[in-house]
């Protein structure tokens, strides 16, 4: 998996590198690493990661998408 929408994923949701970070299970360097493409995360991070992108990839509160009728709950 690519992480190069992990950044914008976070600041979407209004979360801080440190947040992600705790939310997942790692640092906030780790969390910086992964977003510039200096550490590619393996193992248990990497699941957790993949499946925090895809939780997090429906329609940001507020987004028109969001009244359509077809969004994420």
């Amino acid at each position: 998996m690519n992480f190069s929408t992990l950044q914008e994923l976070r600041r979407a949701r209004g979360l801080t590198q440190a947040q992600l970070g705790a939310r997942v299970g790692c640092s906030q360097s780790t969390v910086h690493r992964i977003e510039t493409g200096a550490y590619d995360p393996s193992g248990a991070l990497r699941i957790t990661l993949t499946n925090w992108i895809e939780s997090s990839a429906g329609p940001i509160e507020g987004s028109p998408c969001e009244n359509e009728g077809g969004g994420h709950e």
